[in-house]
């Protein structure tokens, strides 16, 4: 937990977090500039066609982005499992 006016040491997230966002954030900045991210007709089980995805995208870019940025900041925020610590 932290102390009110203590510090907390901000630590490089997992790389997958990190190329996860990366890629989140860089579609939604695509999107809100209205710039197409070609993305396949796939037939998915669960969800069906992906021909809906595109416009989805467009409407909530910004919503992508923050998601994008919030998951960052958790990334670089969560606590680290520390086995031992050198003296």
């Amino acid at each position: 937990m932290l102390k009110i006016g203590g510090h907390h040491i901000m630590r490089a997230p997992n790389v997958l977090i990190f190329l996860f966002t990366l890629v989140l954030g860089s579609v939604g900045v695509l999107e809100y500039f209205a710039i197409p991210v070609n993305i396949p007709d796939v037939a998915l089980p669960l969800i069906g066609s992906t021909k809906a995805i595109p416009p989805f995208l467009q409407a909530h870019s910004f919503w992508v982005v923050f998601t994008a940025w919030l998951l960052l900041a958790i990334g670089v925020f969560r606590r680290s499992k520390r086995v031992g610590r050198p003296a």
